[in-house]
This record gives C-alpha cells, sequence and structure tokens, in this order.
C-alpha cells in the first residue's frame, strides 16, 4: 500500500502528474525512491507500462501512446 511520504508528495509540494508532452506517448517522471509505489498502483489497475531508472536522479514510467492518461492521473490523486 501506499506510504505516508507518498501521500504527502502527491497531496502536498510535489504533485505526481502524467506527463503528455513525449513523442514517445505519455509518462511519469519520478524520484527512485516512489517507483514501487507508483508502479503498484498501475499494476493494480492492470495499466500497461515500462519503467527507465537509467539516470541517478529520477526514473521514467513510460506509458505509450495509448496510455489512459486522464484515469492514470485520476489514480495518483486519489492515493489514500
Amino acid at each position: 500500500m501506499i506510504d505516508r511520504q507518498m501521500h504527502k508528495l502527491t497531496r502536498r509540494k510535489h504533485p505526481v502528474r502524467v506527463s503528455t508532452d513525449g513523442t514517445a506517448g505519455q509518462y511519469i517522471l519520478i524520484g527512485h525512491e516512489q517507483v514501487h509505489e507508483v508502479t503498484d498502483i498501475l499494476i493494480k489497475d492492470g495499466q500497461p507500462h515500462f519503467v527507465d531508472s537509467s539516470t541517478d536522479t529520477f526514473a521514467v514510467i513510460e506509458l505509450g501512446n495509448g496510455a489512459d492518461v486522464g484515469r492514470i492521473q485520476l489514480l495518483l490523486d486519489n492515493v489514500p
């Protein structure tokens, strides 16, 4: 389940947002410490994704061109 730190980051200082400005499709840019929590949300909802954690400072969760951005953003916004 999502921990309190994820809840704080989602709701306050650093909201987790689905970006739609990528040429390869939609993606989520997050810190490495949030990868498991966010991917758990996507997996539980059956959302296909690919995690690219090739940088030291952040991870990119690729959602692809067919992603339901509205649904995914709603899932992220409603983290209990």
